[in-house]
């Protein structure tokens, strides 16, 4: 709710015979920040069109006086960007849903905001924080573009898709339906060093923002073929805009960047994935048969490559596809957590070492932001136990695991990920019933996400009973079950406390996860080859 009581008005008097600011007339490629009053209290707001757009509050920044840029905004989104109108209007729909304009005051020397939705309108002040709008271009130019009225339009990757040999490079430009005017092109690097690009100058951007480089339009348009519900538009995402098969030779191994060459043809990188001179070969941030994701936060280019804004997810070839696993050209939007039970381990000789451990393919470092918990239920009955443990805040490490330990001093805080006492859920005996479920408590609403066992039935010397053992997934079944099938498992017995995985087992499924190796970017001769990533075995062995 946009409460303006306290935000209309400028902060300080107006001027006599002001010199009227120059600002775009349509917001569009701009980002902005406003003050305005929310839930009593005046909080910083950030209008964003990049990466698709977002309208974004900061509650713990009054009056957006830490905001620099974007680096110290901490907001979340409210509501998400989805056209603009012929009016030059930003729309967007959420929690909060209207249109964005800017609008001319010439009492104030700087631009406003009239914001109308829900029912309201108001004008507020407001700071111009990418200051873009002189000669830059509109959403249909009346004039030829140059490369200085282009000189802040983004152009980034925003996936790097090898799935099911239709590779394509999407590319996301915050300028779209303008000629590019600069001389821009995408270029890759093979093993061997050798390089091959192509140019996108005098290309006329789509009007969705995407430009989609495939190695075959046809076999493209075959592969993706239909039209999606993009943001409340009806899109046709099968649609390749360049066509080239030598760029893309050796997709999901080349490193790739978008590249300028200015005035003085001076080379200057907009945005790399990998190492410039150099292939991905030998490092852990390969997307060979998967796809790489650029997270929503980041919707700008960077430099030098830093991986831990990417996401690298694989297909699991199991029979129910997994959120993220297809790839999705012309749209950009958040992987989904998946997260699954890999062990339970209660070894006969140190009970205090009893632990409960998953495993997430797709996230690493990731803070658990959902409303997931642990649940159990235990001998025959239909009822769920009230022993449960969230794992909302907890965060997954570098490793991908997640393990929940009686207490620290088990395991240590290296691999322990949560403490949960005694009589706790992981004080488990090997013969309850266990849920990953989507909900805040135990209850017969809880969403079922993974689940070992049988509610219902008692588990006493059955299959599935690993008292004073444990019992581990088998790696070719790395997807979450609502549905418990023994055969996807491994029951081992009387085993003793060091055969417990506890976060260092080899993981049911290897995905290229990006990680910080290599710390230096290698040339197109190096001195030492970037390191390798850690192997792991393929047998079901824990």
């Amino acid at each position: 709710k946009w409460d303006s009581d306290e935000c209309g008005s400028p902060t300080a008097s107006p001027v006599v015979s002001p010199t009227p600011a120059s600002f775009c007339r349509t917001i569009s490629p701009d980002e902005y920040t406003l003050p305005a009053r929310f839930a009593g209290k005046n909080h910083c707001y950030r209008l964003q069109l990049m990466g698709g757009g977002k309208l974004l509050v900061d509650t713990k920044d009054q009056g957006c006086k830490k905001f620099n840029a974007g680096n110290d905004f901490k907001g979340v989104p409210v509501s998400k960007f989805r056209h603009i109108n012929s009016q030059g209007q930003a729309s967007y729909k959420g929690k909060w849903s209207g249109s964005v304009s800017l609008v001319a005051d010439s009492s104030l020397t700087e631009p406003k905001f009239e914001v109308s939705g829900n029912g309201k309108s108001k004008t507020f002040s407001g700071t111009l924080t990418v200051p873009t709008c002189e000669g830059g271009p509109a959403k249909n130019p009346t004039s030829a573009p140059t490369p200085e009225s282009q000189g802040d339009c983004e152009f980034f990757f925003s996936e790097l898709s090898d799935i099911e040999d239709a590779p394509y490079i999407e590319i996301k430009s915050t300028c779209p339906g303008t000629t590019i005017s600069r001389d821009i092109a995408v270029i890759s690097w093979d093993e061997h060093g050798m390089s091959n690009d192509h140019s996108l100058k005098g290309m006329v951007v789509p009007d969705d923002g995407f430009i989609i480089i495939c190695t075959n339009k046809i076999q493209h348009q075959t592969k993706y073929r239909g039209s999606k519900d993009v943001g409340g538009e009806l899109r046709d995402v099968s649609v390749c805009d360049i066509e080239d098969r030598i760029l893309l030779a050796g997709h999901g191994s080349n490193s790739i960047a978008i590249k300028f060459n200015d005035k003085s043809n001076k080379e200057e990188y907009l945005d790399i994935y990998g190492y410039q001179g150099a292939s991905l070969d030998h490092t852990d941030h390969l997307f060979k048969d998967c796809r790489a994701v650029r997270k929503m936060d980041y919707p700008h280019g960077k430099l030098p490559f830093n991986p831990t804004i990417w996401e690298v997810i694989c297909q699991m070839n199991s029979v129910n596809k997994q959120p993220g696993e297809d790839a999705d050209p012309r749209e950009w939007k958040e992987i989904p957590l998946i997260l699954i039970f890999t062990e339970f381990c209660d070894p006969h000789d140190d009970k205090s070492k009893r632990m409960i451990e998953l495993y997430s393919p797709n996230k690493k470092n990731y803070k658990i932001k959902d409303d997931l918990i642990v649940m159990k239920w235990e001998g025959d009955s239909v009822e769920s136990s009230s022993t449960f443990k969230s794992l909302k805040d907890q965060t997954i490490n570098e490793e991908g695991y997640l393990v929940l330990c009686i207490s620290f001093d088990a395991y240590g805080k290296d691999i322990c990920s949560m403490e949960t006492g005694y009589s706790s859920i992981t004080d488990l005996s090997g013969d309850e019933h266990f849920a990953l479920a989507e909900c805040q408590f135990p209850s017969d609403s809880c969403k079922y996400i993974d689940i070992y066992g049988k509610p219902g039935n008692d588990s006493r010397d059955s299959g599935q009973d690993f008292t004073d053992g444990k019992a581990f997934r088998r790696r070719k079944v790395p997807a979450p079950r609502k549905i418990f099938d023994i055969s996807h498992w491994v029951v081992e017995y009387y085993i003793t406390a060091d055969q417990c995985g506890a976060g260092k087992s080899p993981p049911p499924f290897r995905a290229p996860v990006p990680t910080d190796t290599p710390t230096k970017n290698p040339t197109k001769t190096p001195s030492m080859a970037p390191t390798s990533g850690k192997g792991k075995g393929k047998k079901d062995k824990k």
